[in-house]
């Protein structure tokens, strides 16, 4: 009976406290509600409150315990002990050491003493003709431009150190946006300050996270920088290949309504004239597809300005096609138009988003004036000299005829495309790349010293997606003359074939 005390007074003390908390709960507006509810909840069901209670206790356990046990006990040092540490640590590098063949790249980079153009003069090499030019229209040695582009120099300075959205601006790259607008046909255009950036702002100033782009594979490098900036969804489609594309748009169609994902913005990306094939992309398809499944269309005419069409607009003259067609225009103008720089031509609501929306628009140092007016000069020459694309036509053909039949290599490109790719033949018993690249590297030292500059395709071989053959990248302008080329032709196809002869025979 002496232990039951204590036990029936404790009891007692508690039943006395839950009296007191339950009169003070009931006080509460609302609690004889909540106490109906508990009851009529739990008055059946023991089981039920067992596992409650558990859960509740849980949960107050796992809030005010520590998520890890800390170790704080710390191994002790001697100083020697740290300084042999410290003296045997080796930092990992930043970037992978350069390799052998990636060093000799460097190494013999080539320098030219003076004006570039069809005819230059190199390093320690003396004088060369130049076939690694992308000065397709022949613009770049022009006195009338070099003579208005001194006096710009003296009237506007050099640069313009400001963008163009913060007192950057100037009337002349209002002139030349104007210019480029009705160049194209187009309803306004817009100027970017940097070539490569271009395309790279463009394409994720409009596809964002979520959004779909198809893309053919073989696009430059320039446009997948662009892609993996946009996080968009991505879709690729065998290289210029209409049919495959069709397919991919079939697919994502059907995907689309099967998941009933919500409307998404949608693009085509091309490539007008391939940096790395030389072949031009059939632009009615493209039209005819974008149309039919309801894409926006971005098209890189980089290359194909100043090249393709009688004035050289491009794949819209080129095809006829009006440049309404294309959503959005875009390019390089370091290549034909002889200057820097790139631009994008569409309607006035894609040229004004870009202005608010694109990067490299809204943070880079405007393009410099002198630069701007050499661009206006060039697009004047276009419209009133159409003999330059006769005669950059005729260079085409004129060196295609002199290389004639070589008996490892073919020449890759379309007939009217100045970008050829030499590429060693799939046939060809050696299909190791860094072979290939091995004997490319010897026709290109060899052709150096018989007087020729030119230059393998070189590629950011770890951030391609699609890695193209290896290559000797082959560019042909208008203001080359006709014997320039076919002792160049000639030449290459001569050395190529006693290279690559001389490799087979060391394997042998």
């Amino acid at each position: 009976m002496t232990l039951l005390a204590p036990l029936l007074e404790f009891i007692h003390q508690v039943n006395a406290i839950l009296v007191v908390l339950v009169s003070w709960v009931s006080m509460i507006p609302g609690s004889s509600i909540v106490f109906r509810y508990i009851r009529n909840s739990y008055q059946n069901d023991p089981v039920r409150i067992v596992l409650e209670l558990f859960l509740v206790f849980f949960a107050i356990r796992y809030m005010v315990q520590s998520s890890y046990s800390i170790n704080h006990r710390t191994l002790e040092l001697s100083e020697k002990e740290v300084d042999e540490l410290v003296g045997e640590w080796e930092p990992e590098p930043l970037v992978p050491l350069v390799s052998a063949k990636k060093r000799r790249d460097l190494d013999t980079t080539h320098v030219i003493v003076g004006a570039n153009g069809p005819c230059v003069e190199v390093q320690g090499k003396g004088s060369q003709i130049n076939l690694a030019l992308f000065d397709f229209m022949g613009l770049l040695g022009d006195q009338a431009i070099k003579d208005e582009s001194k006096r710009i120099l003296r009237t506007y300075g050099v640069g313009t150190c400001g963008p163009a959205g913060f007192y950057g601006t100037i009337d002349l790259h209002q002139q030349l946006e104007k210019d480029l607008a009705a160049f194209f046909g187009a309803e306004a255009a817009i100027i970017y300050a940097q070539g490569f950036s271009t395309v790279v702002s463009l394409i994720p100033a409009f596809s964002k996270r979520g959004d779909i782009i198809i893309c053919d594979d073989g696009a430059a490098f320039t446009i997948q920088r662009g892609i993996q900036l946009s996080r968009s969804h991505v879709k690729y489609y065998k290289h210029n290949d209409m049919a495959d594309l069709e397919r991919v748009l079939k697919e994502v169609d059907a995907e689309e309504r099967k998941k009933k994902r919500p409307l998404t913005r949608r693009f085509i990306i091309a490539e007008g004239l391939s940096q790395n094939y030389g072949d031009i992309a059939p632009l009615p398809d493209l039209i005819r597809l974008k149309k039919q499944y309801k894409y926006r269309l971005i098209l890189d005419e980089s290359l194909s300005v100043g090249v393709l069409g009688k004035h050289g607009r491009g794949l819209t003259e080129h095809f006829n096609v009006p440049a309404s067609d294309v959503d959005m225009l875009a390019g390089n103008m370091a290549n034909s138009l002889c200057s820097a720089g790139g631009f994008c031509a569409g309607s006035i609501e894609i040229i004004d988003h870009q202005r608010l929306g694109a990067t490299a628009y809204c943070f880079s140092a405007s393009l410099p004036a002198i630069m701007a007016k050499s661009v206006i000069l060039a697009l004047q020459r276009a419209q009133s000299e159409p003999e330059r694309f006769e005669r950059l036509s005729a260079n085409i053909q004129a060196f295609r005829a002199a290389f004639g039949d070589s008996s490892y290599f073919d020449i890759v490109g379309d007939m009217q495309s100045p970008v050829m790719h030499m590429r060693m033949r799939q046939t060809s018993s050696i299909a190791d790349r860094s072979e290939q690249n091995d004997i490319l590297f010897s026709i290109e030292d060899k052709m150096s010293e018989h007087g020729f500059l030119v230059r393998r395709a070189l590629y950011v071989e770890a951030q391609e997606r699609a890695l193209p053959a290896p290559s000797l990248r082959l560019c042909v302008t208008a203001g080359h003359t006709t014997e320039q080329l076919t002792s160049a032709a000639r030449a290459l196809r001569e050395i190529s074939d006693t290279q690559m002869q001389q490799a087979l025979d060391g394997r042998a």
